[in-house]
């Protein structure tokens, strides 16, 4: 049980680092809809499917 606790939060934290990741990748993807290189989409969009995943992983292992 002693243990439960200290993993519970690093997956919490992940899990918040994963939500605040979302929140700005959906901010840099508004502004990069509005330049006309395509290549920031694409860099945005890999970023999306990858972060936070990335974030989560970080936070269990933790």
């Amino acid at each position: 049980m002693d243990h439960l606790v200290p993993a519970g939060i690093a997956l919490g934290a992940g899990l918040l680092g994963a939500f605040l990741l979302r929140m700005l990748l959906r901010w840099l993807a508004g502004h990069a809809g509005r330049t006309r290189w395509s290549g920031d989409d694409v860099i945005v969009a890999a970023l999306r499917t990858m972060a936070p995943w990335v974030a989560v992983s970080a936070g269990a292992a933790g």
